[in-house]
């Protein structure tokens, strides 16, 4: 998972924040993953990047849909309609 930190715009963030971010994040899952609970000093960040990371997930579903959806909608076309859109 790309994990980034979202609190800034990509292009306003350095990049060694996302890398803490994601090492963040691997720490935090691999507590999780054996059992053992988020430290309470991590607890706010960890639910608030989960979240952000869900509606980044969604956000990349629904753009593969759509591209899906639009390659699916021209494969129909014709040559001419293809020619008529200017595509």
């Amino acid at each position: 998972m790309p994990c980034l930190n979202y609190d800034e715009p990509p292009q306003r963030r350095p990049a060694h924040l996302d890398t803490i971010t994601r090492l963040a994040c691997e720490h935090c899952s691999f507590l999780l993953s054996i059992g053992e609970t988020i430290p309470d000093y991590a607890k706010a960040w960890w639910e608030h990047h989960q979240g952000e990371d869900a509606r980044r997930r969604a956000d990349e579903t629904r753009a593969e849909e759509a591209r899906v959806a639009r390659e699916d909608a021209l494969a129909k076309l014709s040559p001419a309609d293809r020619k008529a859109l200017g595509l």
